[in-house]
């Protein structure tokens, strides 16, 4: 059960990161010289907020996976959880 609600939870992640992503290089394409500006300082600021998040949602479902039995990935995920990547993100 925890596994399924961990990987659930990676999963959502990586697919909001990586469609903002999608959605901000597409509309580059039409956009005038400002606004592709303004596109990339978003494109950027996605990169360096959802993509990390994303990664380490990840690594605490790899580390669950392959070390259960110690709370390793608890700590990992106290530290996704608290103020260290949400907040900024």
């Amino acid at each position: 059960m925890l596994a399924a609600l961990l990987i659930s939870g990676a999963v959502i992640d990586v697919v909001v990161a990586v469609s903002m992503l999608w959605f901000l290089i597409r509309r580059r394409g039409d956009a005038m010289e400002s606004a592709v500006r303004l596109i990339d300082k978003l494109v950027v600021y996605t990169v360096r907020t959802g993509l990390v998040t994303s990664l380490a949602a990840v690594t605490i479902v790899i580390v669950f996976l392959l070390q259960s039995q110690n709370l390793i990935w608890l700590a990992l995920y106290t530290l996704l959880a608290k103020r260290t990547l949400f907040p900024n993100s």
